[in-house]
């Protein structure tokens, strides 16, 4: 009976570890890469406008991290406008946040995707984000993909 309680007690802390983890793991994969929307579907309607997104780096226990949105169309780094975006991991890594920092006709579809997204599916390259609550879109479905450059 006392090995069992010891074994659970350590499975029981791996497990703890492991999924706490998560957030870090998620956040680190982005952190100081950039990131090609290759999917949008909102409503059940899929949007070819996919962005570009930069990811900064930063402790993710004491700073809310930014990065740079380069709208379709535009090279990277030539836009005008600087767009830019607060991004954060949560929830053991289930729950991924954007939140655009700018304003302007150039930061409206970083706006419009703002929000609390679930993450569905991820790999070290590939990464899908599904919300019905986003700024632009509150209420209807908006399905995201997202590839590492």
């Amino acid at each position: 009976m006392k090995k069992i309680i010891i074994f659970l007690a350590i499975s029981t802390s791996a497990l703890a570890i492991i999924s706490c983890n998560k957030t870090k793991q998620n956040a680190k994969t982005f952190q100081g890469t950039t990131w090609n929307i290759t999917s949008l579907i909102i409503d059940g309607v899929a949007d070819t406008n996919f962005a570009e997104l930069e990811f900064g780096e930063g402790n993710i226990y004491k700073e809310v991290l930014s990065g740079k949105w380069h709208n379709a169309g535009n090279s990277h780094g030539t836009s005008a406008a600087e767009i830019s975006f607060a991004w954060q991991f949560r929830d053991k890594g289930k729950t991924f946040e954007i939140s655009n920092q700018s304003e302007g006709d150039d930061a409206l579809q970083c706006s419009q995707l703002s929000g609390v997204y679930q993450v569905e599916n991820s790999t070290k390259t590939e990464y899908e984000f599904s919300s019905s609550a986003t700024i632009g879109y509150n209420g209807k479905k908006v399905v995201m993909k997202m590839k590492k450059n």
